[in-house]
């Protein structure tokens, strides 16, 4: 923080440098747009003395530091800061480069001060000074009348302290007016500073390729994406669906040359806070099955090979070949962040099956028991999910088993060919296909509390259903997901009688792997 010392070091070495120091007229500001304009003004200033710097090598890299008032900091402090990084940011045909967030530890020069009150002006000291060696190479000093206006910003407190957001350096920002942003350049800290702020960043690919934008922080948030010439939109996503703090992303293949924006807001409600964003080149991660867009030019892949593909915008499609070499419990699935949509194809192209999510995850699996082997088709979309997720990554991985036979229990697909279980001994059992029914018998000698559970044998992905019946066939209880993962589990009081179970699944597998029913009293 600031202290007093430095001040008095500082403003009595700012009053010798004569020429170096700069004044203003004293301004009566009575809004934020009197402050707008007055830091234009110092922009301006501020920017003379850049154009001069040397800058041979390369642009000079400049840092806004703070303005404290006394050892605080303050609104007032804080929007000038910010208004003047927005100014110099956005000077056409500036010679030097505004950094900002962890890039700071790089520039080559500083601009910040201090704000005093001397009877009814208020005095806001702005130097450049160079990293290097500390030298102040320009001062100046914007007066300002004590107005109402000014006394409330000196006397607020800190918008950052009080659990706020405060306006970013970046503001006013807007669709005609975005803040540029160097594809690349890593993380870049914003803020949302009021329910109703929007914020709009400027991208121009120098390349064509995969373009990757996303946002992250604490705020529920929307990303979109807009052409920048048309400013048609592009693409929008809330809530991205991968791994991590990402709360939002979108993957676009951009054209080198082109303006595009990237627009920033809240999904609703009224918070407020800080976030981060970048935008970054990703590789495509595998292009040798272009073009496999129809049914035509199927790409052909190996059983059991893992195919990284990439669908570049919401109507893309790739069509694969497969050659089976014998019947089985043939498997395609597909893994990552994309909402995906499989389906599967015989050689006349006769649609077999198809599957979107999976359980709770937006990738797509289908579990087939094929009489033969021969030629197969999978069709591979993007769903189009309601977190607008529909370009992108994605990996098809695809295999084939001996299919799954049937357990002892069968024939049990009726309440008449229930098979019983006793109390205490688990049952491996199996479903071989997606409408498969299985039933039991359960005799109980002492009233008291049972619980009955349905679960996979090694993954529990097996999504179960327990359904529980009386003598007379009257429904007692039922249950889904009431154990572990995608487990079924009944936990009831039974009186002395005979009772049914009947177990059923609520998807289209895995059947490469069995089940286990157990019965137990607690």
């Amino acid at each position: 923080m600031f202290q007093k010392r430095h001040f008095f070091i500082a403003l009595f070495i700012g009053l010798g440098m004569g020429n170096l120091l700069h004044a203003q007229n004293t301004i009566t500001a009575q809004a934020l747009g009197d402050l707008d304009a007055a830091s234009r003004r110092l922009g301006s200033l501020v920017n003379q003395r850049l154009a001069a710097l040397d800058n041979t090598a390369r642009p000079p890299r400049i840092v806004v530091r703070d303005f404290f008032y006394g050892e605080s900091e303050n609104s007032l402090g804080i929007y000038w800061k910010e208004n003047l990084a927005a100014e110099l940011s956005h000077i056409p045909g500036r010679n030097f480069v505004i950094l900002t967030g962890t890039a700071e530890s790089r520039e080559d020069y500083r601009i910040g001060g201090e704000i005093i009150r001397v009877g009814n002006t208020v005095r806001i000291y702005t130097r450049l000074t160079a990293v290097s060696d500390s030298a102040v190479l320009s001062t100046w000093n914007t007066d300002l009348a004590l107005t109402p206006f000014i006394t409330d910003l000196l006397e607020a407190v800190s918008p950052a302290s009080s659990g706020a957001a405060s306006r970013d350096r970046f503001e006013n920002d807007s669709m005609d007016n975005p803040a540029a942003y160097t594809i690349g350049s890593g993380w870049i800290s914003r803020t949302l500073h009021s329910p109703g702020d929007q914020d709009f960043f400027l991208l121009l690919p120098d390349q064509d390729g995969a373009l990757s934008m996303e946002i992250s922080g604490d705020l529920d948030m929307v990303l979109e994406f807009y052409h920048g010439e048309s400013q048609a939109k592009l693409d929008e996503n809330d809530d991205f669906g991968g791994e991590g703090e990402i709360e939002s992303r979108i993957d676009y293949l951009v054209e080198g040359g082109k303006p595009y924006i990237v627009k920033v807001r809240k999904y609703s409600g009224s918070g407020t806070g800080a976030y981060q964003f970048r935008a970054a080149y990703i590789e495509i991660r595998d292009t040798r099955f272009e073009p496999n867009d129809t049914w035509e030019q199927a790409a052909l892949i190996e059983l059991g090979a893992t195919v990284e593909a990439f669908l570049s915008t919401p109507s893309d499609i790739d069509w694969y070949r497969i050659e089976l070499p014998a019947p089985g419990l043939f498997t395609v699935y597909t893994e990552g962040s994309l909402d995906t949509l499989l389906e599967l194809y015989d050689a006349k192209n006769n649609l077999i099956a198809d599957a979107d999510d999976f359980g709770e995850d937006t990738n797509a699996r289908i579990v087939l028991t094929l009489s033969s082997g021969g030629r197969f088709y999978v069709k591979a979309s993007a769903y189009g999910s309601s977190n607008g997720n529909s370009r992108g990554d994605y990996t098809l991985i695809t295999r084939l088993r001996e299919p799954i036979g049937p357990d002892p229990f069968e024939i049990d697909d009726t309440l008449s060919q229930a098979k019983p279980v006793e109390l205490g001994v688990p049952q491996r059992r199996t479903f071989t296909d997606g409408d498969d029914v299985d039933w039991a018998s359960l005799r109980i000698e002492q009233p008291g509390a049972y619980v009955i559970i349905a679960r996979g044998e090694n993954t529990h992905d097996l999504d179960t259903y327990l359904t529980l019946y009386d003598e007379g066939e009257n429904l007692i209880t039922e249950d889904d997901d009431g154990g572990e993962d995608y487990s079924s589990r009944i936990r009831t009081t039974l009186k002395p009688g005979t009772y049914y179970i009947r177990l059923h699944v609520l998807d289209s597998g895995p059947f490469d792997e069995g089940y286990e029913l157990l019965v137990a009293a607690e």
